[in-house]
């Protein structure tokens, strides 16, 4: 996968929402990517909203000492 343009929308908004679902492998490519354009450290947040119609994938990207991903699920169904 391509993860150029992915990399330029978080570097120039830090958030992007409801983009494609990447793995943490995938995810850390991302980020190193980043970091190389950058030449900064960052920690990239994945948020997965899972909804009643479906699941959205959503990116923050924030500055931090190491380059770290997190991935958080949220179950929205209920409420």
């Amino acid at each position: 996968m391509d993860y150029e343009w992915m990399a330029n929308r978080l570097i120039n908004n830090e958030y992007a929402e409801d983009m494609p679902e990447l793995d943490k492998e995938e995810c850390e490519k991302l980020l190193k990517l980043i970091s190389e354009k950058t030449g900064k450290t960052h920690l990239l947040i994945v948020n997965v909203n899972i909804e009643l119609d479906g699941i959205c994938y959503d990116y923050l990207l924030d500055n931090n000492d190491t380059n770290k991903v997190l991935i958080n699920e949220w179950d929205n169904r209920y409420l």
